[in-house]
């Protein structure tokens, strides 16, 4: 069967600038059939839901590529379909508080989430979780659930787990395996307050000091490498 990808912008009401003219630009010039797709609802999962279903229903493509209207990717993100698999994704950073971290995760045994080690972010890698803002799929896998994407909720009605990682769990006991290509990787463009970002700074700064290394160097301070 010839690749066809089906490339879903979820949004709220508004897109990074530029986005849709890259995403474009990439659908002309790919080798693989592709169509361009805008979809607005909220909450973020019904919203991604409701694409699926398009999916499923009206369309005979065989991948779905998810890209959130904040996340822009580098490089084109349909490349992905050259590893020929089930769940690949791009890779973006989030920001947490007074840190950044990357969205291709491994899971703890206490099912905490934490970033893959720096000696696996590069190439295609196998992970536990990642973030459905660069994510392809097959029909395979959605043809598997009549509702991909929920949060996990507790008890209490607090969220436990967010939709994407949520997803990947449930994927992983179907039998399919998540992985991450660190040669997609993409902006997420995000309103945030400046304030825990310039502490954030002065603390990696005062610490690479005290930690006798100058910040983006490579050195200590007595100009050997780290």
């Amino acid at each position: 069967m010839d690749i066809s990808i089906l490339v879903a912008v979820t949004h709220t009401g508004n897109t990074v600038t530029g986005l849709e003219a890259k995403l474009s630009k990439w659908i002309y010039e790919s080798k693989y059939k592709a169509e361009l797709f805008f979809s607005n609802e909220n909450p973020t999962y019904s919203n991604r839901n409701k694409v699926c279903k398009y999916f499923k229903q009206f369309t005979k493509h065989t991948h779905l590529l998810f890209i959130d209207s904040d996340t822009v990717p580098f490089d084109n993100p349909l490349d992905l379909v050259k590893h020929k698999l089930d769940i690949v994704a791009g890779v973006y950073p989030r920001w947490k508080e007074t840190i950044y971290e990357w969205l291709a995760m491994i899971r703890k045994p206490d099912g905490k989430y934490v970033q893959l080690p720096k000696e696996k972010r590069k190439g295609l890698v196998e992970c536990d979780g990642v973030g459905a803002g660069c994510l392809m799929m097959t029909r395979k896998v959605l043809e598997e659930f009549k509702d991909p994407f929920a949060d996990c909720v507790r008890k209490d009605g607090t969220r436990s787990i967010g939709h994407d990682f949520y997803f990947c769990e449930r994927a992983k006991k179907k039998g399919y395996k998540i992985y991450v290509d660190w040669n997609v990787l993409c902006d997420h463009v995000k309103m945030v307050p400046l304030m825990p970002i310039i502490k954030s700074m002065m603390k990696a700064y005062q610490n690479g000091y005290r930690n006798g290394h100058r910040i983006g160097t490579g050195k200590s301070l007595t100009g050997a490498k780290k």
